[in-house]
């Protein structure tokens, strides 16, 4: 199923991107959070060598490709995970380091925009699951639900979708884009 699933993704990849240097790193960024959220399903963990390999590629894909300029990257990097980090820190852990260290390397992929949409959209999501989960009596309130999947999936969807995200939501509130 996860061998049908990425084989997809990458036919949905190879048409946005084409033949291309972007469509490497972008593959490499995607099969990684692929890896990424069955491992935070099965064990509630985000791996640090996943991590780093992605700070790894994205550095090289900012340095290569520069899909955003360096300083929407630097401020992607924090943009993000600060935001999550003083949630674990409120919350006394209930958001996971490895989600808040996979948000600050997805920054410099996506600019500063970019990882904030995919953050709402992971949040949105999780959260709608999460009210399913509980109303289906699946979950309860208190239970551990692992969010690196919902913001494998924002994240997804942002590098897919992320600019017509943001032109639909700026113009929607009248400022055009």
């Amino acid at each position: 199923m996860i061998e049908m699933l990425c084989g997809l993704i990458m036919v949905l990849l190879f048409q946005f991107y084409g033949l291309s240097w972007q469509l490497v790193f972008v593959s490499a960024l995607v099969y990684a959070l692929v890896v990424i959220t069955f491992i935070d399903i099965d064990h509630k963990l985000i791996p640090d060598k996943m991590v780093i390999f992605l700070l790894i590629v994205g550095i090289m894909y900012e340095l290569i490709i520069r899909p955003v300029p360096l300083l929407d990257a630097v401020i992607g990097f924090f943009a993000a995970s600060v935001p999550l980090l003083l949630i674990a820190i409120l919350s006394r852990g209930g958001m996971g380091g490895g989600d808040i260290k996979l948000m600050a390397v997805v920054g410099i992929f996506l600019g500063w925009k970019g990882v904030l949409i995919a953050m709402f959209l992971g949040a949105f999501i999780g959260a709608l699951v999460g009210i399913i989960a509980i109303i289906l009596k699946k979950k309860g309130r208190k239970d551990v639900i692992p969010f690196g999947p919902f913001l494998c999936t924002g994240i997804f969807v942002t590098t897919l979708y992320g600019e017509n995200i943001l032109r639909f939501y700026l113009n929607l509130i009248n400022f055009g884009y």
